[in-house]
């Protein structure tokens, strides 16, 4: 068993004096039995399993490692081992030391210095208000709100990522402490998360920090909507955004303490250049940045895509992550794609300029926004419409995972994002859906957990953001498939704050004309289709205690609200290898799909009849009855206003 270590670490104590010593030499205290299990000889890997009880330098106790992976080390190796000598971060019983600022210092430099696409998004942006912060030789740094100045542009600054969570008064910047805060903010008030960050920023040699609850005014609405527009502006400028990975609040800190025994690489034999390690096959580094309790939060989708450099303290290890590639403690030198087995470092004095990029960039999500930022789409082309529709919905997706504290920054938070795309594509962008993509864009419909609508409105009913849970979205098979539209929209008209110059913020009023053939549900009522988790929203639909189809329903009803359900069909489907015959009777499809929406009608003294989008519906019909279509035969086509 492995002796545990009882007493709180020295955070500038490491396993090894010995700084020269890139990693733990292995002195076994019985014979060391080895089985390869496989092995790869291109690659000089062999995954092992290793069972050994062994005394390393610097702590005189017993280690059991259990299951290791061994690698033969090559040339290509050596530097990365001679930089873990020189930035040791990895030997430290706590990710607040010297070296891991060091080693930080080391990422940011040789970033600016080599990486042409980090840099390339850039533009000199500076944030309205920014904290500085210095070491004044007293206990504890020197932290005021600075107001920027159209001189400070290009000025340097890191930015912070965190969980708000539920610490309870956290410092913040209000109307009240705004003229205060430029004098002082007491270090000691801060939660520890910005008390860490701020020590991070001075570790580093940067004088400036943007943090969110200190840079914007708390009790303003109009402060909030115009800085919050900005907010992909403040992530893309950034030097580097410090994600607090590890914790669940704002007094859970930046740093973690660790036993580094763990995820240490043991040298079994050999020298740096050609010897062999033992390697604990626990080192998920990558769960440092996919697992932690940040990304968990919405607003950090949008930190983490726009921003080009990230550094993840999780537990146990500092993680990096760039537009480049990726790096750790562990990996000083970094790989610049994890789907390649030759990895290519993208630190070091061995690397020069770097103008690729990775081909599959670290941060889930951004291979997407790269996707929808390809711009120059034509309208006209139904493939590319639907591949945009695809990715744009992929990211809603992972988006609705996420939580948010307030509900009401449900399109706020991802607004950023959608501000790039809009300016790149010259798309028009509407309450979380696109103008060009609308018809494909309104087959989205929640996976389960049915939620009441928000108390408040934060928009219209067709919008996948006026809904909670996790929103997933019909797509056909192959793009190549034979789409025709069953209903044409005629408007879309979309309010949103007056200082939302881009109109992806929060949304006021929304409203949709369409126009299609409209069908009328009579004596409608529903059930359940199944109660197995994942199946929750997928209910039957009756008419006159017929069973029609099924359905996916966006939020729970009420019984008497059933009475007035109509369904709209926006499209059908047709196999990709479907022709029409030249002759008088045409050639029946092997199937048919066809997809639309549940709608609810409302009503009052003051307004005409409206239309509330409850669900959507997706049937799949087959010869000879083609049931599903027939529902639609006959129908008249209506023009009507979904809100």
């Amino acid at each position: 068993m492995v002796a545990t270590q009882k007493s709180t670490p020295d955070p500038q104590q490491s396993i090894s004096e010995d700084a020269s010593a890139p990693v733990p030499s292995l002195s076994p205290s019985k014979p060391v039995q080895i089985e390869i299990t496989s092995s790869s000889s291109s690659t000089g890997e062999f995954a092992i399993e290793i069972i050994f009880d062994a005394i390393l330098k610097g702590r005189q106790q017993p280690h059991n490692w259990g299951p290791c992976g061994m690698w033969s080390k090559v040339d290509k190796y050596a530097e990365g081992e001679r930089l873990i000598s020189t930035y040791p971060a990895q030997r430290y019983f706590t990710t607040s030391s010297l070296e891991h600022k060091r080693l930080l210092s080391f990422w940011i430099n040789e970033c600016a210095a080599k990486h042409a696409h980090c840099n390339a998004v850039r533009t000199g942006f500076v944030p309205s208000r920014l904290i500085h912060v210095s070491s004044n030789g007293e206990a504890h740094p020197a932290v005021k709100l600075y107001q920027t100045t159209p001189a400070d542009r290009n000025l340097r600054y890191l930015a912070l990522s965190h969980c708000w969570g539920n610490a309870q008064n956290v410092t913040k910047l209000t109307s009240e402490y705004f003229t205060i805060f430029q004098e002082d903010i007491p270090f000691a008030h801060l939660p520890r998360t910005f008390q860490d960050a701020v020590e991070i920023s001075i570790g580093v040699g940067l004088e400036y920090i943007w943090i969110d609850s200190l840079c914007i005014i708390q009790d303003s609405k109009d402060d909030w909507v115009k800085e919050s527009a900005t907010m992909g502006s403040i992530y893309e400028n950034s030097v580097c955004t410090i994600a607090a990975a590890a914790a669940t609040d704002a007094q859970g800190g930046c740093f973690v303490t660790r036993d580094p025994l763990k995820f240490l690489n043991c040298r079994v034999a050999g020298d740096i250049k050609e010897g062999i390690l033992a390697c604990p096959t626990n080192q998920d580094t990558w769960g440092v940045v996919n697992n932690s309790p940040l990304v968990t939060r919405a607003w950090v989708l949008q930190e983490r895509i726009i921003s080009p450099c990230m550094v993840h303290f999780g537990n146990p290890v500092m993680y990096w992550t760039c537009l480049q590639g990726q790096a750790s403690e562990i990996n000083v030198v970094g790989s610049g794609d994890i789907t390649l087995i030759d990895f290519q470092p993208i630190f070091g004095p061995s690397v020069g300029f770097l103008e690729w990029r990775s081909v599959k960039p670290p941060i889930y999500g951004r291979t997407l926004f790269d996707s929808l930022m390809t711009g120059n789409l034509d309208p006209s082309d139904i493939k590319s419409m639907l591949a945009f529709n695809r990715e744009w919905l992929s990211l809603v997706s992972e988006y609705s995972k996420c939580k948010l504290t307030v509900g009401g920054d449900k399109l706020i938070a991802i607004s950023s994002i959608a501000h790039r795309i809009q300016q790149k594509t010259m798309f028009k962008y509407l309450a979380g859906l696109w103008k060009e993509t609308l018809q494909y864009n309104l087959c989205w419909y929640i996976e389960m957990n049915l939620q009441p609508p928000p108390a408040k409105y934060r928009a219209p009913s067709w919008s996948w953001a006026s809904r909670d849970g996790i929103v997933l979205y019909w797509q056909p098979i192959f793009l190549s498939e034979r789409i025709s539209l069953l209903a044409d929209i005629v408007s879309v008209n979309v309010a949103t704050h007056p200082s939302d110059m881009s109109g992806t913020g929060q949304v006021h009023a929304a409203s949709m004309e369409i126009i299609g053939p409209l069908r009328k549900v009579q004596s409608p009522s529903f059930s359940k289709w199944s109660d197995i988790k994942g199946y929750e929203s997928i209910h039957i639909l009756y008419e006159e205690g017929k069973e029609l189809e099924r359905f996916h329903l966006d939020l729970p009803l009420i019984s008497d609200q059933t009475q007035h359900i109509c369904l709209l069909p926006l499209l059908t489907v047709l196999p990709h290898d479907y022709q029409d015959s030249d002759s008088s009777v045409a050639a029946e499809p092997e199937w048919q799909q066809i997809c639309g929406l549940v709608l609810l009608v409302q009503s009052s003294e003051k307004n005409p009849p409206w239309f509330e989008r409850i669900g959507f519906f997706k049937f799949y019909c087959k010869p000879p009855e083609f049931h599903a279509m027939r529902l639609f035969n006959g129908v008249s086509r209506k023009r009507i206003t979904i809100r």
